[in-house]
């Protein structure tokens, strides 16, 4: 589990076709947190392998598009990081694409 900051430095409003008009954010996002990570070596069942604490570093940023007031896109790209615990730091890498309605 990690806790993050969020930073939107940025705002847009775009006119599309003088018809509509799209809102995005862009966001920053750094924290970290303690999480749990089974390391394996090669031809080591994962299964057998122990299960270690870990200091978690995260960052990545992001932007949301707005569709008029109903519906969001959401975009993600994240970095973590696993450093303490561990034989050799691991690190991942994830893309998150995301479609938001909001009710109401």
């Amino acid at each position: 589990a990690t806790s993050n900051f969020i930073f939107t430095p940025f705002y847009a409003k775009f006119a599309v076709v003088n018809r509509t008009q799209l809102y995005v954010d862009f966001y920053l996002v750094g924290g970290a947190g303690y999480g749990w990570l089974r390391q394996t070596r090669e031809g080591e069942d994962e299964a057998n392998a122990p299960l270690r604490n870990n200091l978690v570093v995260d960052a990545g940023g992001g932007f949301h598009l707005y569709f008029g007031d109903h519906f969001t896109i959401r975009f993600d790209l994240r970095w973590d990081g696993y450093f303490l615990g561990l034989e050799e730091p691991h690190h991942d890498l994830w893309i998150a694409l995301g479609l938001a309605a909001h009710i109401g």
